[in-house]
């Protein structure tokens, strides 16, 4: 397992299926779109990709997943 360093979840881990989805070039690019958009402009330090966006909804659909599973 893989474990990346999140900036509000910490750390994530990833499995083997979700390694190799984000090593993909499509996922690779949502690292250049900001989801922020011009919020940057006024506020300097908020940068937020897409990419950590789809990596912060990863972690939490696991934990909603794990709870309901129960």
């Amino acid at each position: 397992m893989t474990t990346i360093k999140d900036s509000v979840h910490d750390y994530i881990e990833l499995d083997p299926t979700a390694e190799a989805l984000l090593d993909t070039a499509e996922m690779q690019r949502l690292r250049a779109v900001r989801q922020l958009s011009t919020v940057q402009l006024v506020y300097p330090s908020a940068n937020h990709t897409r990419f950590e966006h789809s990596l912060g909804v990863y972690h939490l659909s696991l934990i909603h997943i794990s709870e309901r599973a129960g």
